[in-house]
């Protein structure tokens, strides 16, 4: 049987959290080009990493639901899940399979 070192297991996080950042801003910059020259790489990168900090406040914390949720800052702003109605009770509503809150978001970018 192996064992595997917490600073192994601490390698490979980091890794795959930078393979995800990496691949989140490329999507973001191809996707919304305006935005993410108006934000800049820095901009693009730190709107990631507050959106990742959001979607796990709020349970969606997936690679798909930090991305989906930066998609929906930068579409309808950084405060959306107060102002939107359907953006606030999705986000509120834990007793909701993952998947299906992060689709049923999808359906407002």
């Amino acid at each position: 049987m192996f064992s595997i070192r917490t600073e192994q297991i601490e390698a490979l996080r980091s890794a795959a959290r930078e393979s995800f950042e990496t691949r989140a801003v490329k999507y973001l910059q191809e996707h919304y080009p305006k935005q993410a020259s108006e934000l800049g790489s820095t901009g693009v990168h730190n709107l990631l990493i507050q959106s990742e900090l959001e979607a796990t406040t709020h349970q969606l914390g997936t690679e798909f639901g930090v991305l989906t949720w930066a998609e929906l800052k930068i579409r309808y702003g950084p405060s959306f899940h107060f102002r939107e109605s359907w953006a606030a009770y999705l986000t509120k509503a834990i007793e909701v399979d993952l998947v299906k809150r992060v689709n049923r978001l999808r359906e407002y970018i």
